[in-house]
């Protein structure tokens, strides 16, 4: 197509720094007069050359020279070596058109960016946010190259992929295109009308990231605007640069940053360090720690930091620790065991809190006027202490939960089941705080379990519960607890959240996951376990994105082979 175009033009005016574009222009033009072709860039032998270039920031100025030997002095007040570039070209085109020499000059001093090329859309505290439409991985390596030529502590880039043909196509080409950027935060693809197609989505972009495609520093997955921007606001500091990229709606970031950049860096952007940290001074039962890692305390391993950690131990700090949230508008969160659970890179905004003990991990043994036998249970307490204490005291009915490493109040909330059997029916009362730190008890005919999930547990917290047992024999107990424990041996020390994904009606995830291919396959450090295909493990080194890739990259598979659409068992947080 361009030799084409160039066979059919009078003059052709090329860069003579771009390999590519060099052979492309005297291919086309060889047989033809050589004043047909006219090159530029900084490159000696260039027929329109920049020397002496000084880089002042934002603005720079070079020296214009011509293979006449005339020069002169062009003062630029756009940044970027490839807007030397663009006015090298234009400065050419205008030899070319009969412009003079002083016109030119003239007339490069008054050039200005349109708006999203290198946009500053915010300043503030030290931060400034870049917005710029670059699609492409050459635009992107221009830009990046840009913002490094400025003073910075550090880059963080946020890049919405344009269209899935153009991802798939130019996917592996991306990651060095960011080189130079600390951080990279990747968003769903913009579609601009397109379907989705295999291999140009944003998991599968991430991957080539994550395989070693020539960019060096962190990068993550994020599912939406207003997540990555939270993120940002928190994370960026003094002396960063933060770039908006793509040409999809990625722009609206720049009117978040615009209205709430002198927020940055305070939690959900309007609490500071202080306020929180001043709250819970006197709360008895109220543990609070900032900016805590979460990753360590799920059994994936994996995950970023909570804005505010909180370790609760009583329901009078539980409750006022919900009520402050409610006033104030501020996102509350509980990570219960961390075995269901996984703790996106960009980590959890407003406070993700766990029941620690005290009264929450209590156990006692009642009998009912009707004679019925009950464990009344904290929703802290471990599953395995519960079932130990029922095996001392010859007590049955609960054993098929045997190696779920949960507490009560996660295996509650999720209808934890196992062996043919679910918790849910074992249950004849919940006691709840609401999210405003109000107390309700639950009784057996209000509640509503169903498959992984218990709808009388959405809005609320279960603090307390009881179970319906029923009298046993210890040995036979104690059988029945190895005889489960020995199915689930297989996943000892394994990195994993157990299945990822519920069964659908009549079928087994881990059957259509096998049948699709997909056992061993993996993304950066997560891996779809060879001993169960529904399991994903996360090996050393693995992050959460890599767990999220490799997740969407299974239900895209399967349902493209099978026909149904899996949906998580596993819980996200962030």
């Amino acid at each position: 197509c361009f030799r084409t175009f160039m066979d059919n033009a009078g003059v052709v005016v090329y860069c003579g720094d771009d390999a590519e574009a060099c052979r492309v222009s005297r291919v086309a033009c060889w047989e033809k007069s050589a004043g047909r072709l006219v090159s530029y860039g900084f490159s000696d032998g260039c027929d329109v050359r920049a020397v002496d270039l000084i880089e002042k920031g934002m603005a720079q100025e070079f020296t214009l020279a011509t293979g006449d030997g005339d020069r002169g002095r062009v003062e630029l007040g756009v940044p970027g070596r490839h807007n030397v570039l663009n006015a090298l070209g234009a400065a050419a085109t205008a030899l070319q058109l009969g412009l003079s020499l002083d016109e030119i000059v003239e007339g490069l001093a008054n050039v200005r960016l349109p708006g999203r090329r290198f946009e500053i859309v915010a300043l503030s505290g030290g931060v400034s946010v870049v917005s710029d439409y670059a699609h492409h991985p050459s635009e992107v390596a221009a830009l990046v190259d840009t913002a490094g030529r400025l003073e910075h502590r550090r880059i963080l880039a946020v890049f919405q992929p344009h269209r899935y043909t153009r991802t798939l196509a130019l996917g592996p080409d991306f990651p060095g295109g960011f080189r130079g950027a600390d951080e990279v935060v990747l968003l769903p693809v913009y579609a601009a009308s397109e379907a989705p197609l295999n291999g140009g989505r944003v998991w599968d972009l991430y991957a080539h990231f994550r395989a070693g495609g020539g960019f060096p520093g962190t990068v993550a997955m994020a599912d939406s605007l207003e997540q990555v921007w939270a993120y940002i606001r928190k994370k960026a500091g003094p002396g960063d640069i933060v770039l908006v990229v793509g040409a999809g709606d990625v722009e609206r970031i720049g009117s978040f940053a615009g209205r709430e950049i002198g927020n940055l860096g305070k939690i959900c952007g309007k609490l500071g360090r202080e306020d929180v940290l001043e709250f819970a001074e006197g709360v008895e039962g109220l543990d609070i720690r900032l900016d805590e890692p979460l990753g360590a305390k799920t059994t994936f391993g994996v995950g970023g930091e909570a804005d505010i950690w909180a370790e609760v131990t009583s329901r009078s700090g539980l409750a006022r620790l919900l009520a402050w949230c409610a006033d104030l508008g501020i996102p509350f969160r509980l990570l219960g065991a961390g075995s269901n659970v996984l703790v996106s890179d960009l980590g959890v905004r407003g406070v993700a809190a766990r029941l620690a003990g005290g009264e929450f991990r209590s156990i006692e043994i009642e009998t009912g006027s009707d004679g019925q036998v009950a464990a009344r249970a904290g929703g802290a307490l471990p599953v395995a202490a519960l079932l130990d204490r029922l095996e001392r005291e010859s007590l049955s009915g609960l054993e098929f939960l045997e190696g779920i490493p949960a507490s009560v109040g996660g295996a509650l909330r999720m209808n934890a089941g196992a062996m043919g059997d679910e918790i849910g029916p074992h249950v004849s009362w919940i006691r709840c705080l609401n999210m405003d730190g109000s107390e309700r008890i639950v009784n057996r005919d209000e509640l509503r379990f169903s498959y992984r999930c218990c709808d009388s547990l959405r809005d609320c917290i279960a603090v307390e519960a009881g179970l319906r047992v029923r009298a046993g024999r210890s040995e036979e107990i104690a059988s029945r607890r190895r005889e489960f424990r020995d199915r689930r041996k297989w996943m000892s020390g394994l990195r994993c959240a157990g299945s990822v994904f519920r069964n659908p009606p009549e079928d087994r995830a881990g059957r259509l996951i096998d049948e699709a291919g997909l056992k061993e396959t993996g993304v950066g450090g997560a891996a779809v376990s060879p001993l169960h295909a529904n399991v994903i493990v996360a090996e050393p080194g693995a992050c959460a994105s890599d767990v999220l890739a490799l997740l969407e990259r299974v239900r895209t598979v399967v349902f493209e082979k099978s026909g149904v659409l899996l949906e998580n068992e596993i819980i996200v947080l962030g």
